[in-house]
């Protein structure tokens, strides 16, 4: 499912926090020349008042550290990693304060997880305070099989809960790529935690078909103390029943609801698109307006490239034909 991960000894020894303004130049109609911004200049291209200067603010991460992550919350910044031995690997995490980054506090470890340079852990933080965090625990690592682990805590990380799955399918198969967010909507003073994940029951391998089925993408959703939500929408379900195997979920919360991000799987034959269920021509129509999109995008970067040792290249929109 993986590849093998690059060099990433002890990534985290330091963070970079850098901090964007979206000015009127940017955001609104380009103002009027004026003698710093001479005619024909853009606003863009003009010295900024503002000149960034990132800092490095350490972390307090140990050697081995990898697999970083960062939620924010009311409360600001969460940053979480996962640290690896001999004597296994353990989950930590620090917060975002006024004068730095917090000690340390580790969330849990273990000798049995999986642990993977492209699938990270989460640490996040609800509005009333609970922490609510997840990694992955190997089930038969014969056929890379493994369970998301979900475990929560009242008092900001000092003890934990036991840990539960999302999922109960109960099957031998990958449950990963998670995106933990707070679900909208919820009491305020009864928030609920959602994630959506990259769920493999339906590759287990079954007798009429031998290759197993196709990865698809679910969610659940929780209260703060991890108990399953009744809903509505249902406590758990299924988004997409055929997406790519190995890779990452994002998830946005709007005011129209919730946004999930992730890399779907379809084929095309004739004028027919075809996935774990058919499909409509509304995707091809899509995939055309994705294709439209990044022609004028590849305008705008060879426009803006000026070096011409990047050149644009068309990739990663095409459909998966079979």
């Amino acid at each position: 499912m993986h590849t093998p991960p690059p060099s990433i000894s002890n990534a985290l020894a330091r963070l970079a926090v850098i901090g964007l303004v979206c000015g009127a130049a940017a955001c609104g109609p380009p103002p009027a020349p004026t003698a710093s911004t001479p005619a024909g200049t853009s606003a863009a291209s003009a010295t900024p008042s503002w000149p960034l200067s990132p800092q490095e603010q350490p972390l307090p991460a140990g050697a081995g550290s990898a697999q970083p992550q960062v939620t924010t919350s009311a409360r600001g910044l969460i940053a979480s990693w996962l640290e690896s031995s001999s004597d296994g690997a353990a989950l930590k995490f620090s917060e975002r304060t006024g004068s730095g980054w917090s000690p340390a506090r580790t969330v849990a470890r273990g000798t049995d997880w999986f642990v993977s340079w492209a699938d990270v852990p989460t640490v996040l933080r609800l509005r009333d305070g609970t922490l609510i965090a997840q990694w992955l625990k190997n089930v038969d690592p014969a056929v890379e099989a493994y369970d998301i682990q979900i475990a929560t805590s009242q008092n900001d990380g000092q003890t934990w809960s036991r840990p539960f799955a999302p999922h109960r399918d109960g099957t031998r198969t990958q449950h990963g790529f998670v995106s933990l967010f707070e679900w909208p909507g919820a009491a305020e003073t009864r928030p609920e935690v959602g994630l959506i994940w990259l769920d493999g029951r339906n590759q287990a391998l079954k007798a009429n078909e031998p290759d197993g089925g196709a990865m698809g993408l679910r969610y659940a959703r929780f209260d703060a103390a991890g108990a399953q939500r009744a809903g509505p929408p249902q406590a758990e379900g299924a988004i997409d029943d055929r997406v790519c195997e190995c890779c990452p979920t994002s998830l946005a919360v709007s005011d129209d609801g919730l946004i999930a991000a992730y890399r779907d799987r379809w084929q095309v034959r004739g004028n027919a698109i075809l996935g774990a269920e058919p499909r409509t021509r509304e995707q091809m129509a899509q995939w055309l307006a994705g294709q439209r999109a990044l022609t004028a995008a590849q305008a705008a970067a060879r426009t803006v490239n000026s070096s011409g040792n990047v050149p644009a290249e068309r990739q990663g929109l095409e459909p998966e034909i079979r």
